[in-house]
């Protein structure tokens, strides 16, 4: 009876519902001291389609929407290198391992970060070169006193004039 209950009592809790807030007094809402400003989507959403089974004479059609999509990546070309041994051209690998580079040194303070990064790389040609381990080392950091400068006001009005836009 008791587990009833309970799922009784949590139910209204895990329903969604869309929530309405009624404020009899207008005035006594405040949003703040700043302008409000409205935008717009520039683009209409368009949900993904789900996956679903294609047969062989639906191929050409799937593969021609697929040719239309946009791509947001920037294509970049690539000279793959080409080594002449004993005669016989190679051509680079689909996968190798590569190692990383030394990191870099750490990057200046900011925003209570600091970051470094390594290079995954393979001596030999390769489409796709893997590396086990990060590319990218970030840690917490804070600016000494003595390293960065620190902004302080000399006059404790000068803030209040910078706020109210009184510069005179």
């Amino acid at each position: 009876m008791y587990r009833c209950t309970i799922l009784f009592a949590l139910l209204p809790l895990l329903s969604s519902a869309p929530v309405s807030v009624n404020i009899d007094d207008q005035d006594a809402v405040n949003l703040g001291a700043y302008d409000r400003a409205r935008f717009e989507l520039v683009e209409t959403f368009h949900p993904l389609q789900p996956a679903s089974a294609v047969t062989n004479d639906q191929i050409a059609e799937v593969r021609a929407r697929a040719a239309g999509v946009k791509q947001n990546e920037a294509a970049i070309s690539i000279e793959l290198p080409m080594a002449q041994i004993g005669g016989v051209s190679t051509t680079p690998e689909r996968l190798a391992f590569g190692e990383w580079t030394e990191w870099t040194n750490w990057s200046v303070c900011q925003n209570g970060e600091r970051s470094r990064v390594r290079t995954c790389v393979s001596r030999r040609p390769a489409l796709r070169v893997v590396c086990h381990g990060e590319a990218i080392e970030i840690e917490k950091c804070y600016v000494d006193a003595g390293e960065g400068h620190i902004p302080v006001a000399s006059d404790p009005w000068s803030i209040e004039r910078e706020i109210s836009g009184d510069f005179v």
